[in-house]
């Protein structure tokens, strides 16, 4: 098919009855695809089509327009069929590959990766059909597929054979929901001498909503192990770590790997949507506050300390605060939670080494006293930003940033090593016109008008990006001789690393990388700026980066998310938990803004 021809059919294909979305990998053999299998009705449907190279020397099967190399060796790539391009949707993955008397074997499952059930018109009644997979094209070299479940006509009404997952095979409920994988299926071959072969598969399956099977995510945070994100949908998806309720799907304990809606209130939308830890809260639009996940010092503000998971979202409490005062962006940090009052003061509440800046070490489970500006000499504070450690800055009216408690590297920038119970002394940064800030766990970093970097704090994997792993109490500046001509438009502090966006388009890393959350294709730590991998994703550049512990993740030009680095609770969203992935690899069900033709 050449690719005019494979443009017209694309064209045509969207437009046929229930057929909403389709991938296709075009290659120059003639597919042996015409239209999607006939069914008995006019039902829901899903299908993505998925072109599949065998090998009999390794064994392994490989699909899609790219194949498992940008997986990390310490995975199970040679044992899945990573979709590339198309993952974002559905993901067939082989638990073992054998040879035997000429018959290759391959166990196969099928996962969801889309955000609502497979197998199921309403998301309650399973579908007889099941998923099918359909082969479209018959294996290259001689091959044969053997013994398949059955066969369905599909092209001049010659039949095609199919693995049909279903009933039991898709759990007890007959459904293969958001992120399941169904039971292994056996697919044999008769190789015929073959030591190589092609073939294509159209997986196709019914769903409540076809137009539902992807989102396109425009904001992104991260957490010390989960992700979360803005839909424009209007709804709020969270991913990986969720033994504290921090992934906010109301059920909380389990990991997920996929992106999981949020379970907001009734009628409730979000916006802000942020978290540095093990918590998240958000701003609803019902003019509340909204935290969720860990509780163990107050931080999710309801007016009580709680050691079991929070998976759903709670009203921060604030009956505390004086008569008439409003709190908004919320802002969650390491173990305590800040927000803007409508009194233009800042209120926090949570563990308190002096992190909230209220002149005391005492806990508060929810908003109450503001920080303290008494030592600022009539400054006032304008914007608050949290980290994933146990400080606390802002900006001030005088354009300064003043920080606020555990301070034994000298994060807070001011040439001390001393912790404070209220901010008092600015970051030392004269001469310095800072426009941006974000703090790590230990160490933070500024961009000044010029479009230069400046890091201070603890330093032990090069997060301040100096050349060095020096820790420092005051800015010293990001190392860019090696960027000729390159300036920094973002910047963002995850736990031991730091990224920053630059005006060549570029995404640049450097820290700590002992699971290539620098996202440069190694484990190697960087004390400078490394350029992010991106040579895999062709035309696509990454922006608004959120950092947490040991990943990263960002949003491709091309309208996806991207995620890299620590996979153990699935916070890459890739659909599955492996040790690492050191380049950005799609979120799985996240797409374009619009999906058609």
């Amino acid at each position: 098919m050449t690719p005019s021809e494979c443009g017209r059919f694309l064209r045509n294909l969207t437009t046929l009855a229930g057929c909403v979305f389709l991938t296709v990998a075009c290659v120059d053999d003639p597919l042996k695809l015409a239209e999607p299998p006939p069914r008995d009705e006019a039902l829901p449907s899903f299908s993505t089509h998925l072109t599949c190279i065998a090998s009999v020397a390794e064994p392994k099967v490989s699909c899609g327009p790219t194949s498992g190399a940008t997986i990390g060796a310490d995975s199970d790539a040679n044992h899945n069929l990573i979709v590339g391009g198309q993952d974002q949707f559905v993901r067939l993955a082989t638990q073992s590959v054998s040879i035997d008397n000429g018959i290759f074997e391959a166990s196969v499952t099928v996962q969801n990766l889309t955000l609502q059930p497979f197998a199921t018109t309403d998301g309650a009644t399973p579908s007889n059909r099941g998923v099918r997979v359909v082969f479209t094209r018959e294996p290259s070299n001689g091959v044969v597929v053997k013994d398949p479940d059955g066969s369905m006509p599909l092209l001049d009404s010659s039949p095609n054979v199919y693995y049909q997952y279903a009933g039991n095979a898709l759990g007890g409920d007959g459904i293969l929901s958001q992120g399941e994988t169904s039971q292994p299926k056996t697919w044999r071959f008769e190789l015929n001498g073959a030591t190589e072969f092609e073939f294509s598969v159209l997986v196709r399956t019914s769903v409540p909503d076809p137009v539902g099977v992807g989102v396109h995510l425009t904001g992104l945070t991260a957490g010390a192990t989960h992700t979360c994100g803005m839909g424009d949908d209007g709804n709020s998806y969270c991913w990986g770590n969720n033994e504290y309720g921090q992934a906010g799907d109301g059920v909380g304990r389990t990991p997920l790997t996929v992106p999981t809606r949020v379970a907001a209130p009734a009628g409730v939308s979000f916006s802000n949507l942020n978290t540095k830890s093990r918590h998240t809260c958000a701003d609803g639009s019902d003019g509340k506050l909204y935290c969720w996940g860990m509780n163990w010092d107050g931080q999710l503000g309801y007016g009580r300390v709680s050691y079991d998971s929070i998976p759903d979202p709670r009203a921060v409490l604030l009956n505390l605060l004086p008569a008439g005062i409003t709190l908004s962006r919320v802002v969650a940090g390491s173990v305590h939670s800040c927000a803007h009052g409508g009194d233009g003061k800042i209120y926090c509440w949570g563990k308190n080494p002096g992190t909230l800046g209220d002149g005391t070490n005492q806990q508060k489970t929810a908003p109450s006293n503001p920080i303290d500006i008494t030592l600022l000499g009539g400054v006032t504070l304008t914007e608050v930003v949290l980290g994933s450690g146990d400080f606390t800055c802002a900006w001030g009216s005088d354009n300064r940033i003043y920080c606020t408690g555990m301070n034994q590297f000298g994060q807070h920038g001011d040439g001390t090593t001393g912790g404070k119970f209220r901010p008092a002394t600015p970051v030392a940064a004269d001469g310095i016109n800072a426009v941006a800030l974000t703090l790590g766990f230990l160490h933070a970093c500024l961009l000044d008008d010029a479009g230069k970097a400046y890091c201070w704090g603890k330093n032990g994997a090069g997060e301040l990006g100096n050349g060095t792993n020096d820790n420092s109490s005051t800015p010293v500046p990001v190392q860019m001789d090696h960027l000729p001509g390159v300036t920094f438009t973002r910047i963002a502090a995850g736990f031991y690393h730091t990224c920053a966006e630059a005006s060549n388009g570029k995404l640049y890393c450097w820290g700590d990388n002992r699971y290539g959350q620098l996202g440069d294709g190694t484990a190697t730590h960087r004390n400078v700026p490394t350029e992010v991998e991106t040579g895999h994703l062709p035309g696509v550049t990454l922006s608004g980066a959120a950092l947490g512990q040991w990943h990263t993740c960002a949003l491709g030009s091309d309208g996806r998310s991207y995620c890299w680095g620590y996979n153990q609770y699935g916070q890459l969203g890739v659909g599955y938990a492996s040790t690492s992935i050191p380049v950005p690899t799609p979120v799985a069900g996240t797409r374009a803004p619009s999906i058609g033709p």
